[in-house]
């Protein structure tokens, strides 16, 4: 199994529980589309601030 798939795995699991119990998580990943498209919000951080 490619990371990718285990990161969609994490990702539904992730959700799964944001869904269930109403908890945030904070996740880093490099993927931007797959993040972007499972989350329900987004931020950029580049040396430790925000960008976006």
């Amino acid at each position: 199994m490619g990371l990718a798939r285990l990161s969609l795995r994490a990702f539904g699991a992730f959700k799964q529980l944001n869904k269930e119990r109403g908890l945030s998580i904070l996740v880093a990943e490099q993927n931007s589309k797959v993040a972007l498209r499972l989350s329900a919000r987004a931020v950029v951080l580049s040396n430790g601030h925000r960008v976006l």
